[in-house]
C-alpha cells in the first residue's frame, strides 16, 4: 500500500468515527414568562400579632441555603437533621446506587480504549515413530511446547454506538445523582415535618387534656347541683355526654403523637424503642418573616426531580443513537504477536516472534427484525421519559402553587383563630367578673372557659400550619441542595450533580457580592421597599450603607478565620526592641487579625509572642509583632475590600450586619433591630461553620461555641 493511500485510509477512519447516529439531546425548553407559579401572584402573608404568627413576604430570586431549616432558628432541629442525614439508611442506599452508577459509567467508558489480553501456555506432545527422522531408533518421541503471546482488538465506533452508550451511561449515572439529592431533600423536610407535627400535637394534647379537666369540673359542680335539686338529671346526662366526647378526642392525638416519635426515630436510622431524646414545642421554632421564589424559567434547575427526569430523558435520547448504529456493520481490528519455544529458557531467548494484523467485519443480515423492533424501543423510550419529564414539571409548579395558597390562606386562618381565641378569652373575662357579683353560675363560666380552650385548640393547629406551609415552600422550591458544602465524609456526596446553570443562580449569586447589591439586600431585610443604584447616590439610604458598611466589614472578617481571606506573609524584621522580646515584625498593612505565626496558633494570650503597636518612619501608625522566633511567617486574615473575592455565605451575613446596624437609623423600629440582629448572628454562624470545615487550622465544633460567646447568643 502506498504513502498515500495508508493516509487517505487514516483519514476516512477518523472521519467516520467521528460520526454518531441518533438524534443530538436538546435540554427542555425552561419555562416561559408567560407561565407562572399562581395566576395571580402570591398573596400577602398577613401577620396574627403572635409569636409564630408573624407576618411573612416573598423574596423573588432569594437564593436558598444548602441548610434552609437553619431559617427555623432551632438547634435542635439542626442536631438532629445532622443525625438523620448521617444515618438514615436510604441515604446509604441512594448513596450505593449513585457509586454504581459512577461506576457502571467508567466502565462504559473503557470501551473507547484498546483492549489489550496477554496469554500464556503449556502442552505436551508426543511424536509416534512413523512421524520420527529416518535415522531415529523406533522409539517415541515427547516434546513440551510453552507459548507466550500478546494480542489487541479495538473496535471501531464507526457509527458512534459506543460513545451514544456512555453518553446514556453518564447521563444515568447523574440522573442518580439528582435522586440522591432528592433523597436529602425529603429526608431533612420529613424531620422539618415531623418535629412541627409533633409540636403541634403536643400542644394540642395538653389543650385537650385541659378541657378534659374542666369539663370534669364542671360535670362535678352539676352533680352535686342535682342533688341539691337546683339542675336536672338531663343537665347531669348532657354533661356526661359532652364529656365523653372530648374524652374520646384524646386517644387519637395520643396515638398520633406517639407515632409521630416513631417516625422521628425511624427517620434517624433508629428502632422505635431507641427513641429520639429531643421533644419539640412551638416556642422552640421561628417563623421566618423572609421567603424564597424562584422565578419559574429558573425553578425547573433546582428540583432535583425535575433535574433527575431530565438527565433521564437524555439517556433515553442517546439510546435511540446505540439502537440506530447496531444495525450497521461493527468493524473490529485485531492485532497479536507470540513466541513458542521447547523449554521455559528458550521462550525469553531470540525466539523469533510470530504476529498477526487483522481486521473482521460483522453485519447483521437476518435477525427476524430483533434490531428494528430495538430501534422502535428506544424511540417509545424516550417518548416515554419525555412524558414523565413533563408530567414531573407540572407536579413540581403544582407544589410551589399548593405552598404559596397554603402560606395566603393558613395565614388568614391563623389571624382568625388568634381572633377568636381572644374573643373567647374576653368573654371568660365578663363570666368570672360576673360570677364575682353574683350575676351568674360558675357553670357558666365553666361554659366560657371550654369555648376558650377550644379556641385555643383551632390557635394550636392553625400556628402549626403555617410553620408546616414554610417547610413546604422551601421544598417545593429544591432546598438549596446546590449550596450545600461540598466537604463531606462521603465521598458520593461530593462533586455530586451539576449546580444550576451560571445564567440562573450562579449569577445571582455572584451578583450578592457587588457592595450595591448588599446594600439593598440589607434595605429588603429592613423592610425597606426603595432600592439604591448606587452607595455615591447621595440618598439617605445609601449615605446610610456607605457609613456603615466597612464597619461591618472588619468587625464580620475578625470574626473567623475566612477562606478567601487567609494570606500568607513574610514578615520584615524591625530594629530590636528593648523590651524581653528577641525580635520585632511589622505586620503587613491589610492584616485586621494574626492568626498563626510560624505554624503557631496564637491563643489568648499567646506566650510566643505579643502583639503592639508602632510608628513607621513617616509616622504613619503601624502594627507590630513582638517575638523570640526567628525568622517569622504570619498567617492572617486580610481586610478584603474586593467584594468580588468575597464568598457567598458571607456576603450573605454582611447584608445582615448592615441591616442590624441602619434599620434604628432608617426606620426607627427597634425591634426589627434586634430581630435583625438575631438573623445576621445566625447568617454568620451558618457562613463561619461551612468555612471552618475547609479551614486546616481551626476545628469547626468550637466555632458556634466561640461565636455566642462573642454575640451573647443563647
Amino acid at each position: 500500500m502506498s504513502r498515500g493511500s495508508f493516509l487517505a485510509g487514516v483519514a476516512l477512519t477518523m472521519l467516520l468515527t467521528g460520526c454518531t447516529m441518533g438524534p443530538d439531546f436538546a435540554k427542555p425548553e425552561a419555562p416561559g414568562k408567560s407561565q407562572a407559579y399562581l395566576p395571580d401572584g402570591p398573596g400577602e402573608f398577613v401577620a396574627a400579632g403572635i409569636d409564630g404568627g408573624e407576618a411573612q413576604r416573598i423574596v423573588s430570586g432569594m437564593d436558598i441555603p444548602g441548610q434552609w431549616w437553619g431559617a427555623f432558628q432551632s438547634p435542635k432541629l439542626d442536631e438532629l437533621i445532622r443525625i438523620a442525614l448521617a444515618g438514615n439508611p436510604d441515604i446509604k442506599a441512594a448513596s450505593a446506587a449513585l457509586r454504581v452508577a459512577q461506576a457502571n459509567a467508567r466502565a462504559q467508558r473503557a470501551t473507547l480504549f484498546p483492549t489489550v489480553q496477554g496469554g500464556a501456555g503449556a502442552s505436551a506432545l508426543q511424536v509416534p515413530t512413523i512421524l520420527s527422522p529416518p535415522l531415529a531408533d523406533g522409539t517415541t518421541y515427547n516434546y513440551s511446547l510453552y507459548t507466550l503471546g500478546l494480542t489487541v482488538s479495538y473496535n471501531l465506533d464507526l457509527w458512534g454506538g459506543t460513545r451514544r452508550a456512555i453518553e446514556s451511561a453518564d447521563a444515568l449515572a447523574e440522573a442518580q445523582c439528582f435522586q440522591l439529592e432528592g433523597a436529602y431533600l425529603s429526608l431533612a423536610s420529613n424531620v422539618v415535618a415531623a418535629a412541627i407535627l409533633e409540636a403541634g400535637l403536643r400542644e394540642q394534647v395538653k389543650a385537650t387534656q385541659d378541657i378534659i379537666a374542666s369539663q370534669r369540673d364542671t360535670l362535678n359542680i352539676l352533680t352535686r347541683q342535682s342533688g341539691l335539686g337546683a339542675v336536672t338529671g338531663a343537665d347531669v346526662a348532657a354533661q356526661q355526654a359532652q364529656l365523653a366526647q372530648v374524652e374520646a378526642t384524646l386517644p387519637p392525638l395520643q396515638k398520633a403523637l406517639a407515632q409521630q416519635r416513631n417516625l422521628m426515630a425511624t427517620l434517624l436510622g433508629r428502632v422505635p424503642s431507641q427513641g429520639v431524646a429531643e421533644q419539640f414545642t412551638l416556642a422552640d421554632l421561628k417563623l421566618p418573616q423572609e421567603l424564597p421564589l424562584s422565578l419559574p424559567s429558573k425553578f425547573v434547575e433546582q428540583r432535583p426531580d425535575v433535574r433527575a427526569a431530565e438527565a433521564n430523558l437524555h439517556s433515553a435520547s442517546a439510546q435511540i443513537g446505540v439502537a440506530v448504529a447496531n444495525q450497521f456493520p461493527n468493524i473490529t481490528l485485531n492485532a497479536g504477536i507470540a513466541t513458542q519455544a521447547l523449554t521455559v529458557g528458550t521462550l525469553f531467548g531470540r525466539a523469533a516472534p510470530a504476529a498477526i494484523i487483522g481486521a473482521s467485519l460483522l453485519q447483521t443480515i437476518i435477525d427476524g427484525g430483533a434490531l428494528a423492533a430495538k430501534k422502535r424501543a428506544a424511540v417509545a423510550g424516550y417518548e416515554l421519559a419525555d412524558a414523565q419529564y413533563k408530567s414531573t414539571v407540572l407536579q413540581a409548579f403544582r407544589g410551589v402553587a399548593d405552598a404559596l395558597r397554603a402560606l395566603e390562606y393558613d395565614a388568614l386562618a391563623l389571624r382568625a383563630a388568634v381572633a377568636a381565641e381572644q374573643a373567647t378569652a374576653t368573654s371568660l373575662q365578663i363570666a368570672r367578673r360576673r360570677l364575682d357579683l353574683g350575676d351568674t353560675t360558675y357553670v357558666f363560666v365553666l361554659t366560657a372557659e371550654l369555648a376558650y380552650r377550644q379556641a385555643s385548640l383551632a390557635r394550636i393547629q392553625a400556628q402549626a400550619a403555617r410553620y408546616a406551609d414554610t417547610a413546604a415552600l422551601f421544598q417545593a422550591l429544591g432546598g438549596g441542595w446546590w449550596n450545600r458544602d461540598e466537604q463531606d465524609s462521603d465521598p458520593a456526596r461530593r462533586l455530586r450533580c451539576r449546580p444550576p446553570a451560571p445564567s440562573s443562580l450562579r449569577s445571582c449569586r455572584r451578583a450578592m457580592t457587588d457592595l450595591t447589591a448588599i446594600a439593598n439586600a440589607a434595605l429588603s431585610h429592613c423592610g425597606i421597599r426603595a432600592k439604591i443604584t448606587s452607595l455615591d447616590e447621595g440618598s439617605s439610604e445609601a449615605l446610610a450603607c456607605l457609613t456603615h458598611l466597612a464597619l461591618v466589614r472588619d468587625a464580620t472578617l475578625r470574626l473567623f478565620d475566612w477562606n478567601f481571606a487567609r494570606l500568607t506573609a513574610e514578615l520584615a524584621e524591625l530594629p530590636s526592641p528593648t523590651t524581653r522580646w528577641a525580635h520585632k515584625y511589622a505586620l503587613p498593612s491589610d492584616c485586621l487579625r494574626l492568626r498563626r505565626l510560624n505554624e503557631r496558633p496564637l491563643g489568648e494570650p499567646a506566650a510566643f509572642c505579643e502583639l503592639a503597636a508602632a510608628y513607621d518612619d513617616s509616622g504613619a501608625p503601624l502594627a507590630v509583632v513582638l517575638t523570640d522566633l526567628a525568622p517569622a511567617t504570619a498567617i492572617y486574615t486580610a481586610r478584603i475590600v474586593d467584594s468580588a473575592r468575597w464568598d457567598q455565605g458571607f456576603a450573605d451575613a454582611m447584608a445582615w450586619g448592615l441591616a442590624a446596624r441602619i434599620c434604628f437609623e432608617l426606620t426607627g423600629r427597634d425591634d426589627r433591630a434586634r430581630s435583625l440582629t438575631q438573623m445576621w448572628q445566625g447568617a454568620l454562624i451558618q457562613a463561619a461553620s461551612t468555612s471552618a470545615t475547609e479551614n486546616t487550622f481551626s476545628a469547626a465544633p468550637a466555632l458556634p461555641r466561640i461565636l455566642r460567646a462573642r454575640f451573647g447568643a443563647s
